[in-house]
């Protein structure tokens, strides 16, 4: 990691404080334009915010059909060797 220095600090600030001040005045601008309720107890006269939720239990997934039950474990792979002198890669 590298020292930091008065440039990089300096940056640092100077971009940390347009982001304040750019996201203050549009909070502010979206603040304004917000109406204000003014009845009160209005938080009781709304609809709870939970809801009860539905439990699904699923089984297991269905099993995939082997072609090749006497391979099951096995899987192919791509194998390289050596022939006369030669690089033979095929699939075993």
């Amino acid at each position: 990691m590298e020292a930091m220095d008065r440039r990089n600090l300096l940056q640092g600030l100077l971009f940390s404080a347009v982001a304040t001040g750019l996201g203050t005045s549009v909070f502010l601008t979206t603040a304004k334009a917000a109406p204000i309720p003014l009845q009160k107890d209005l938080a009781n006269k709304l609809e709870p915010l939970t809801e009860n939720a539905q439990v699904v239990v699923a089984g297991r997934p269905p099993r995939r059909v082997l072609h090749h039950p006497h391979r099951s474990w096995r899987r192919r792979r791509r194998v390289c060797w050596w022939r006369h002198g030669r690089r033979v890669c095929a699939w075993r």
